[in-house]
């Protein structure tokens, strides 16, 4: 008999998206599943769209946030096997089957990736989502995050680890990916594992997105520095918060010298600042080539060229989160890696 897998979803406010997301899981072809909707406290249609399907729905008497509502979930499933996945998910049909075959060869831990195939054609959606699918594309085969757009693993471990962090209103799923990997446990990802991400981004939602990318990113990145030293004082190997592609790293580094460089030019017109100036544009460009590349090959050459500006706004953004959790962190110490 097939294994049961408890499919757990939080939900907020997610009417736009909801019903694709539902209507793709109740085709799927697998029979031995249950779905967990778990609504926190939405004040729009969407508890009325997930009372249209024979789910299990459990609402909350408080809104807590995600990583609580995928904890009640789990807590309340049936099923050995967790896959977490979220309302703007569209999975094929035959994703539980994939998931039982991956899960029987030996990987307990797994996420799966996003098709590269988008519904919504405008620059920013399309940027955002063909930049995921890059920077998934680049992940070693084994990796120390998770990522709950489609997330599989044992009940029995993610109780053990005592689940997502309540008190995290975004991050959750990297944080516990770090506790788990410290802890030995191997988190790989699943290439034949694709679902479709139905998520529009406009300018605005694509700068608020970058905004709270780069808090996370530093946030992770100082907390595991902490967790790092604590390793190694008591003698145990160090295992960093690090995520492929360098060049990432390499171009939200460089961002603020480009930028004082132009400024550099702009003040003084001389010979030696335009140099200046153009060294950095060449790094910035050799940086992302790859990836520029990438865009032109799924999306064409012109939007390419459109999208080196797009790079630019998603490093100063970017590169602004980060700021804004360094001095955080310089004015209130690591109690805001908690």
């Amino acid at each position: 008999m097939k294994p049961q897998i408890s499919i757990i979803i939080p939900l907020y406010n997610c009417e736009k998206t909801l019903k694709f997301c539902l209507d793709a899981i109740k085709n799927l072809d697998y029979k031995n599943y249950e779905v967990i909707l778990v609504n926190d406290c939405s004040t729009d249609k969407t508890l009325k769209i997930a009372q249209e399907f024979k789910f299990k729905i459990i609402n909350l008497k408080q809104n807590l946030g995600a990583a609580n509502a995928r904890n009640t979930g789990a807590e309340q499933a049936k099923g050995n096997i967790l896959l977490f996945t979220d309302s703007d998910i569209v999975l094929p049909s035959d994703t539980l089957n994939k998931v039982e075959s991956y899960y029987k060869s030996g990987n307990k831990i797994f996420i799966g990736r996003f098709s590269p195939k988008l519904r919504f054609k405008n620059i920013f959606s399309q940027y955002k989502h063909l930049y995921l699918c890059y920077y998934y594309s680049k992940q070693d085969k084994y990796l120390h995050t998770l990522d709950t757009s489609l997330t599989v693993i044992p009940r029995k471990t993610f109780l053990e680890f005592g689940g997502f962090k309540n008190q995290l209103r975004i991050s959750e799923d990297a944080e516990l990916g770090t506790r788990l990997t410290r802890a030995g446990e191997l988190i790989t990802q699943s290439n034949e594992l694709e679902m479709e991400h139905i998520r529009h981004y406009s300018l605005q939602g694509f700068i608020q997105t970058d905004f709270i990318r780069g808090k996370r990113f530093s946030r992770l990145f100082l907390s595991s520095l902490f967790k790092d030293k604590e390793q190694r004082r008591e003698g145990k190997k160090a295992k960093s918060f690090f995520l492929k592609p360098i060049t990432l790293y390499l171009s939200v580094g460089i961002m603020p010298f480009l930028l004082l460089a132009l400024i550099f030019f702009l003040i003084f017109r001389n010979l030696l600042s335009f140099y200046i100036f153009f060294f950095f544009i060449l790094l910035f460009v050799s940086f992302n080539l790859e990836f520029w590349h990438y865009l032109a090959k799924h999306n064409g050459e012109l939007f390419a060229i459109k999208s080196l500006f797009i790079t630019i706004l998603d490093m100063i953004v970017f590169d602004i989160g980060i700021g804004v959790t360094f001095l955080k962190f310089l004015s209130y110490g690591k109690k805001i890696l908690k």
